[in-house]
């Protein structure tokens, strides 16, 4: 079966198949693709024009293609299908006040329910308490700012009882959060109870997701924390769990080392040569040494690919 890494990018398995194949071989003709995929000359028209579209390829008058850098054309477009996916979130939070007024009066509506406004510190906090109660497989947090003390600690006594009995917990941080942890020396209890937590740059919109079933969004992004809307649509849940896998596979551990500057070299290699024996050759290093900083490389990064670990490589900052 032909892969579609790319797939949740709009990239059908056609287009892929098409675009490694440049990638392995940019000099290819529309004959030589049509050899190498198995595709019929006009499908390989269609996924060249889409794949032109999406600015992964350009092509000149003479037909040549252009290629550039899949850590950067890639890199767009994931960025602009999270920002895309951010954007549409907040517009369907943005009008529930729309829903509510249609459906005020009919409480056996099948829409009631589904989303309702927790407004009040007290009634955020005790609804946490609530739905983390109920959670037994996981619960998804993201904390984009600092919070006072105080509060870290109220949302770790909530968290600790739900790791004990198993549940797993993941949470995304920025660094603003954990030195306001590290003034209540939270930072060591993090990994003692047990909750994963990744630290990413600023940005994110804060969340909470329990059993991908119930997710707690921000009604005032001022002040994220004093009213939230409580969201049970199979529809928002999806994509938000999706939102937060994306920054969880690009974001730091928790006490994360940057990169040495030989494995920078060899990232940067990794990026420019097709080959991994002209990789070595440039580094001055075996090719058994070069593949096994490859390897760890990805595993460090949990890349599946060599594009991937590009990807989270350039995310990162490290190229």
């Amino acid at each position: 079966m032909a892969r579609n890494d790319l797939g949740h990018l709009g990239v059908t398995v056609e287009q892929e198949a098409v675009y490694r194949t440049l990638l392995r071989r940019p000099d290819s003709r529309v004959s030589d693709l049509v050899r190498d995929t198995g595709l019929e000359a006009h499908a390989v028209e269609a996924a060249l024009a889409a794949l032109e579209g999406l600015d992964l390829i350009r092509r000149s008058a003479g037909r040549t293609v252009e290629l550039g850098d899949p850590a950067v054309t890639v890199g767009r477009l994931l960025d602009q299908q999270v920002t895309q996916l951010q954007q549409r979130l907040r517009r369907v939070v943005a009008s529930h006040h729309v829903i509510s007024g249609l459906t005020l009066g009919r409480a056996g509506s099948a829409v009631a329910g589904r989303m309702e406004l927790v407004d009040g510190p007290a009634n955020v906090a005790r609804t946490i308490d609530e739905l983390a109660g109920r959670s037994f497989e996981e619960v998804l947090t993201v904390i984009p700012r600092t919070l006072p003390g105080e509060l870290i600690q109220a949302a770790r006594k909530s968290l600790q009882p739900v790791l004990q009995r198993g549940t797993a917990v993941r949470g995304i941080v920025t660094p603003g959060y954990l030195d306001a942890a590290d003034k209540v020396r939270l930072r060591p209890q993090l990994r003692t109870i047990g909750a994963q937590i990744k630290v990413s740059r600023p940005g994110l919109d804060p969340m909470m997701v329990f059993d991908r079933r119930v997710a707690l969004l921000p009604a005032e992004p001022a002040d994220p924390f004093s009213a939230v809307w409580s969201v049970r649509q199979p529809g928002l849940i999806a994509p938000l769990v999706a939102l937060f896998e994306r920054c969880w596979s690009s974001a730091e551990e928790l006490d994360h080392k940057p990169p040495t500057e030989q494995e920078r070299r060899v990232l940067d290699a990794m990026v420019r040569v097709e080959k991994d024996e002209t990789g070595a050759r440039e580094l001055n290093m075996s090719l058994r040494t070069y593949r096994s900083y490859v390897a760890a490389l990805m595993r460090r990064v949990g890349a599946g690919s060599r594009v991937q670990c590009a990807l989270a490589a350039r995310e990162r900052g490290w190229i």
